[in-house]
C-alpha cells in the first residue's frame, strides 16, 4: 500500500485543525455541563487520532480516522462530517488506483515464465441439433500466406434505388 503524498496529509492536517476547532467551538457554551466537556475532548481526541495517522502517512488508518471523525460528536451539525467522508472517500479511491501490479513470475535466468491461456470447454450442445463440427465444415489453415479470401457471392442483388 503506497503512503500519503504530501497534498493527501496537508489535507489531513487542515482537517486535524477544523475538527479540534470545531469540537471546542460546538460545545463551548455549554461547558458548564459535564456533557459538553466529555463531547469536546472525543472530538479532539478524534482529531489526535486523526493527526496520528497522517504524520505516520498510513493511508489506510488515515482513512478510519476520516470515517471516525465523519460520525464523531457534531450532534445535529451532521454538515460537519461530510468533508471528512469525501476524504476518506477519496483516499480509497486513490489508492485502489495505486496499487501495485502483482510481481511477474520469473525462471531461472529472470525471464519471465509465460503460463498458456486455459482452455475453454466447448459449448454444450442442444438436443436434436448437429454438432459445431458438422456446421463449421473444414478448418482455415494456420499459416497466413495459405488462406484464400471468400469466392464471390453467386446471388444476384439488384442496384438499389435512391431513395
Amino acid at each position: 500500500m503506497r503512503r500519503l503524498d504530501d497534498r493527501e496529509q496537508r489535507y489531513a492536517y487542515i482537517g486535524v485543525g477544523v475538527a479540534a476547532f470545531v469540537s471546542v467551538a460546538l460545545w463551548a457554551p455549554r461547558f458548564d455541563e459535564g456533557a459538553a466537556v466529555a463531547l469536546s475532548g472525543i472530538g479532539i481526541f478524534m482529531a489526535l487520532l486523526l493527526a496520528v495517522a497522517a504524520k505516520r502517512r498510513h493511508r489506510l488508518f488515515t482513512g478510519l480516522a476520516c470515517i471516525l471523525l465523519a460520525f464523531g460528536p457534531w450532534g445535529m451539525a451532521w454538515v460537519v462530517g461530510l468533508p471528512y467522508l469525501m476524504l476518506a472517500a477519496w483516499l480509497s479511491l486513490k489508492s485502489r488506483r495505486l496499487a501495485p501490479l502483482p510481481e511477474p513470475e520469473l525462471d531461472e535466468n529472470g525471464e519471465i515464465v509465460r503460463r498458456p491461456a486455459p482452455v475453454q470447454a466447448r459449448p454444450r450442445r442442444r438436443r436434436g441439433s448437429r454438432s459445431t463440427d458438422d456446421r463449421e465444415g473444414p478448418t482455415a489453415p494456420d499459416d497466413p500466406e495459405a488462406r484464400r479470401p471468400p469466392s464471390p457471392s453467386k446471388r444476384y442483388t439488384p442496384p438499389q434505388r435512391p431513395r
